[in-house]
């Protein structure tokens, strides 16, 4: 038998989620594994220091005496304030430019004795990391605890839509203003604007272009399973984020709900074609997509304008906001549980106070599983000898 053929039937294997429940003693026991040998057993060995953040605690394992560090940020030298700092501010769509600016203001106002600072690529860094820890404890917690039960018949699919006119002759107003205080005409100021752009790399003519962000939601748990960031409101963009939510997904929904845009009812007949579509505009019923329009109005913060210049980054922010909503954001419609407490999964208190509780709780959550992992193809290796 392979390992990928191993790891399958860890999946899948029923006996497993008794050792697998976070609440039983060895969860807790178990800080780490050597990721050289498997060894769980190890001797608290000193502290590392660092002037930046928190001295870590160093762990040497019994059997092959390798050294390492536990928690979620071992590699990282910021201290965990900063770590909640710049996920809270990411989340609402803050663009990472600002972020630095942001920290260095709370360096002061929490009385930091040196002013501290990051650079904007370590903020994104910092944000690419913690979407990557929560995007792993999210499938292990969908594939691994929940399985394959229905959790949802119903299933929406709803973009956030700009009317660029709109915006742009609200922005051109704005702009007029500008330039009625300048004593210079609109002509004159989006020539500068134009240059300004050309001097920064960006395209000509890319100052209204828009990204479109869409969303698949599981509408009886409320749970977002995907956000997919499109430049373009077509089929493909609408495929995509239904094949980004059925990579989480263990089941295959019945029905689907959306707002009549064709894309939508194209592309869900592709990737499900046995769902039934339920489509009515929201002219007629604007309950159709409730849910995900309760999630537009979350995000409204972080839907782009001129924030994000590529849909990567934007679509950082976003699924970081996704993990918010359903693992932070309690909601009475659920009986004031979060989404991932509806699908059946209880995480503790202390996970939920906070980015880096939540974090911390994911991280070790992960070790978990692939601690059981290795075990479970060791025990096959062992039996096939």
């Amino acid at each position: 038998m392979s390992i990928n053929a191993r790891i399958t039937d860890f999946n899948t294997h029923a006996d497993l989620k008794n050792h697998l429940d976070y609440k039983n003693l060895d969860f807790y026991i178990l800080q780490s594994y050597c990721e050289k040998c498997g060894d769980s057993e190890f001797n608290w060995a000193g502290w590392r220091k660092n002037n930046r953040k928190d001295d870590a605690h160093r762990m040497k394992f019994t059997n092959c005496g390798h050294y390492a560090t536990s928690g979620f940020d071992k590699w990282s030298h910021v201290p965990k304030w900063v770590w909640d700092s710049v996920l809270f501010y990411a989340s609402i769509g803050v663009r990472y430019a600002l972020l630095p600016v942001l920290v260095k203001r709370e360096s002061i106002i929490r009385g930091v004795k040196q002013t501290f600072s990051i650079s904007k690529v370590t903020a994104y860094s910092l944000v690419e990391r913690a979407n990557k820890i929560l995007d792993l404890f999210e499938s292990n917690v969908r594939i691994l605890n929940i399985g394959h039960v229905l959790l949802s018949e119903e299933w929406e699919i709803d973009d956030r839509f700009h009317n660029r006119m709109k915006v742009k002759l609200d922005e051109e107003k704005l702009l007029q203003g500008f330039a009625n205080q300048l004593g210079i005409n609109l002509s004159e100021t989006m020539q500068i604007l134009e240059e300004v752009s050309s001097k920064r790399g960006s395209k000509k003519g890319s100052y209204w272009k828009f990204m479109y962000p869409t969303a698949v939601v599981e509408r009886k748990p409320r749970y977002c399973l995907s956000i997919y960031v499109g430049t373009e409101r077509n089929t493909e963009t609408a495929i995509k984020a239904l094949t980004a939510a059925r990579k989480i997904s263990t089941y295959e929904p019945k029905r689907f709900r959306c707002d009549g845009h064709d894309p939508f009812i194209k592309a869900i007949k592709i990737m499900y074609p046995n769902a039934e579509i339920i489509s009515k505009t929201k002219e007629e019923d604007i309950s159709i997509v409730n849910t995900t329009e309760t999630i537009w109005s979350i995000f409204n913060l972080a839907v782009p304008k001129k924030r994000f210049r590529t849909p990567k980054t934007l679509a950082q922010s976003l699924n970081l906001a996704r993990h918010y909503y359903n693992m932070l954001r309690s909601q009475n419609g659920l009986g004031y549980k979060t989404p991932l407490e509806a699908i059946g999964f209880s995480i503790p208190p202390s996970a939920k106070n906070s980015w880096v509780g939540l974090l911390q709780f994911a991280y070790q959550f992960n070790r978990f599983v692939e601690y059981n992992k290795r075990k479970w193809r060791e025990q096959f290796s062992s039996m096939e000898k």
